[in-house]
């Protein structure tokens, strides 16, 4: 992924408070409480990377280059728009069962 490195960067923070347990010492409620904030707002925001992520690749593939959504809503009914398997485009009317050539 590409946030590894900060993951790295977290589970090192992480690390050292542990260490600091192990150790007999003990944080202050604050710097506990901001500890679990941190780790909180990192879940967050990997979660929200993941969702975005989906989301994007989902749209690529509904709308990117290799999809013809965009060719639905570029003529009116009962005309349709299509790409032939030599990528030129043509017209379908299929009220009149004709098509159109550019």
């Amino acid at each position: 992924q590409k946030y590894a490195p900060l993951q790295g960067e977290i589970d090192s923070v992480n690390d050292q408070a542990n260490d600091l347990q192990a150790a007999d010492i003990i944080l202050s409620h604050f710097n506990v409480r901001r500890l679990e904030d941190f780790n909180t707002r990192w879940k967050a925001l990997q979660i929200a990377i993941e969702d975005r992520l989906k989301q994007l690749q989902d749209a690529l593939r509904a709308f990117g280059p290799n999809s013809q959504h965009f060719l639905s809503v570029s003529v009116e009914s009962p005309w349709e728009r299509a790409v032939a398997g030599n990528k030129v485009p043509y017209y379908i009317n299929h009220i009149t069962e004709k098509t159109q050539w550019d």
